[in-house]
């Protein structure tokens, strides 16, 4: 057996005894493949030519129910809107940063026991995108008060300011949230609840975007020597003014690279014209 090209066809020439009723190749179109040149009944001895239109592509199918025909300028221009799309996603993102600090780290139980105290932590500054909730600050029990002589909490003062920061514009603001501890704590238990003295929400505008504050998520500290702490967290929501304000310079690729990246598409539906043209 032996092959060779004759210009756009793959002649493929087999003896009688390995003759092939009809040969496949994949990526060619079925009629077009393993016909016999010569005939087999007029030519028993002679060698058969097999030819294979393999550089020939198969026909286009424009019937039935999966077909869906797409040109590629059509995929380039739907591309293009996505990547559109997804930079004016980007550039709709918020950020802007927060530093909550309480008035002291420790507040010191006002009655009885053995002079126990609640910890809080000042927690770091910190950024975020978009709304979301912050923590305030853990709380901790400290206390070798009994059961019968605990340490109590009446009304034991505390606050918490929050610099709020906008990033883009760099504007910010400072608020303060205050309330009272109230309760009791002993070496083996804990019972303190957090009350507010002052409102709990707050909004401001920064740079052309509205900040509302929420204080309010409290979770009371379990007993001394407890792995994990009580908090207080608060959410912030962030809304632009009217659907604008400003945007924090978020890395996003150019307008015209984007652009850019149809051009291959064209230059392809191009180059398949003239093949096909040519074929």
């Amino acid at each position: 057996m032996s092959i060779e090209r004759l210009g756009k066809h793959v002649l493929i020439m087999v003896p009688d005894s390995l003759r092939m009723p009809r040969l496949e190749w994949p990526g060619a179109a079925p009629q077009q493949c393993g016909r016999p040149v010569l005939d087999p009944q007029k030519a028993p001895r002679l060698l058969f030519l097999y030819r294979i239109d393999f550089f020939r592509p198969a026909p286009n199918i424009t019937e039935g129910t999966m077909h869906k025909k797409h040109s590629l300028p059509a995929c380039a221009g739907i591309a293009l809107a996505m990547l559109f799309v997804t930079s004016a996603s980007a550039r709709a993102d918020i950020i802007w940063g927060y530093n909550w600090t309480p008035s002291t780290t420790q507040v010191l139980a006002n009655g009885g026991g053995t002079g126990g105290y609640l910890t809080l932590t000042n927690e770091p500054t910190n950024s975020a995108t978009g709304s979301s909730n912050t923590v305030v600050t853990n709380i901790q029990a400290v206390s070798t008060a009994s059961w019968s002589n605990p340490d109590v909490f009446t009304n034991a003062p505390v606050s918490f300011a929050l610099k709020l920061t906008d990033t883009a514009s760099s504007q910010f603001t400072n608020l303060t949230f205050s309330g009272a501890f109230n309760g009791t704590i002993t070496a083996n238990s804990s019972d303190v609840q957090l009350s507010f003295t002052s409102p709990t929400t707050a909004t401001v505008t920064l740079g052309g975007n509205t900040y509302d504050v929420a204080v309010g998520t409290y979770t009371p500290p379990g007993p001394p020597g407890a792995t994990n702490s009580g908090s207080l967290n608060a959410f912030v929501t962030v809304t632009p003014v009217g659907g604008g304000g400003t945007t924090a310079g978020v890395p996003e690729p150019a307008s015209m690279t984007l652009a850019c990246l149809a051009f291959p598409f064209v230059g392809l539906c191009g180059w398949r014209k003239r093949r096909a043209c040519r074929a």
